[in-house]
C-alpha cells in the first residue's frame, strides 16, 4: 500500500525545463524555452500514474523590434524590470494596444509595470506612486549657501524614508483567479517604495495589509505608505489584460508563493479574458 506521503507526491504536478540558445539573426528570435507541466490522470489508489504533457514555447524578442513584429502568434508577453518607453516608440505602443485588445495579455513588473500605465505608454489607467526624491521647493527662495546641500547631507538623506529590502504582508482577492492555489495572506519581497495606486477599472488582487512589515527594516511611516497602495493589479484591454506586479516576483527566486502568482498569470491569463472576472 501507499503513504500518504507517496500519494502526495504521485499526484503533484510537475514542470521540466529546456532551453535553446540561437545566434542573433535578422528574425526577432534570440533564444527559444520549452515548458512542461506534468499532470497526473488516474485514480488515487492504483499504480504509478500516466502523465500528461501540457507545454508552451518562450521567445526572446528584441523589444526594438515590437514595432514590425507579428505578434498574433503570442499570447502571453512577459515585460520585466524594463520601461519600454524610448525603445518601443508610438508604434511600437500601438502594436502593442492591437494586439492586447485581441486578446493579448502582458505580464510586467518594475520598470515594465510603470511602462504599461499612466506614467508610460498609457496602455492601462494604472499609476505606479514612488515616494519622491526629498527635495523642498521652498529652497528655492532661499540663498545659495543655505539651500545647497553638501555630500554628508546628501548621503544622509538617501538613508532616511528607504529601505533595503524586507518581506511584507499582502492580501490577495481570494474571488480573482491570480489568487488560485494560494492563501488569502502571503508574503511578498519588496526592495522599494514602488507600488500602484489602487484601481477602479480593473482588480486591486494583492494589496499591503495595514501592519504589512514581516521581516527587514523600514522607516516610522513606510508601512503607513504602504497601506495605501496595491502590490498587484490586473486590468482588462479590450478582449486581452494587463497584470502588473511592483516589484519582481522572481527576485532570486526567493519566495515559492510568488513563483504561483507567474504561473497562474501566464497559464491562466489567456484564459480570462478582459482582466476582471471572477474565477470561483
Amino acid at each position: 500500500s501507499l503513504s500518504p506521503d507517496m500519494l502526495k507526491k504521485l499526484i503533484r504536478p510537475s514542470f521540466d525545463f529546456a532551453a535553446e540558445w540561437q545566434a542573433k539573426t535578422d528574425d526577432v528570435g534570440l533564444a527559444s524555452y520549452d515548458v512542461g507541466v506534468k499532470i497526473p490522470t488516474f485514480p488515487v489508489f492504483g499504480p504509478p500514474p500516466p502523465f500528461i504533457n501540457v507545454g508552451f514555447d518562450y521567445t526572446n524578442v528584441d523589444a526594438s523590434r515590437l514595432a514590425s513584429l507579428d505578434l498574433s502568434k503570442y499570447n502571453v508577453m512577459v515585460i520585466s524590470g524594463a520601461n519600454l518607453g524610448s525603445t518601443l516608440g508610438e508604434r511600437g505602443v500601438e502594436n502593442l494596444r492591437s494586439w492586447m485588445q485581441a486578446g493579448g495579455v502582458v505580464v510586467a513588473w518594475e520598470g515594465g509595470a510603470q511602462f504599461m500605465g499612466q506614467q508610460g505608454s498609457e496602455l492601462t489607467s494604472i499609476t505606479t506612486q514612488v515616494e519622491d526624491d526629498g527635495e523642498d521647493e521652498e529652497d528655492e527662495d532661499l540663498p545659495a549657501v543655505e539651500a545647497r546641500k553638501t555630500l554628508a547631507e546628501r548621503e544622509q538623506e538617501s538613508k532616511e524614508g528607504r529601505t533595503p529590502g524586507g518581506f511584507y504582508k499582502v492580501v490577495l482577492d481570494p474571488d480573482h483567479w491570480m489568487a488560485f492555489g494560494l492563501p488569502e495572506e502571503m508574503a511578498v519581497l519588496k526592495r522599494g517604495e514602488r507600488g500602484f495606486a489602487l484601481t477602479d477599472r480593473g482588480v486591486n488582487v494583492a494589496v499591503f495589509s495595514e501592519e504589512s512589515l514581516l521581516s527587514g527594516f523600514a522607516p516610522s511611516d513606510f508601512e503607513e505608505k504602504l497601506s495605501k497602495k496595491a502590490w498587484l493589479v490586473v486590468e482588462g484591454v479590450g478582449r486581452g489584460q494587463a497584470i502588473l506586479f511592483a516589484d519582481s516576483p522572481l527576485y532570486r527566486m526567493f519566495l515559492e508563493s510568488e513563483h504561483q502568482l507567474v504561473l497562474n498569470a501566464i497559464v491562466l491569463g489567456p484564459g480570462f479574458q478582459g482582466g476582471g472576472r471572477r474565477g470561483r
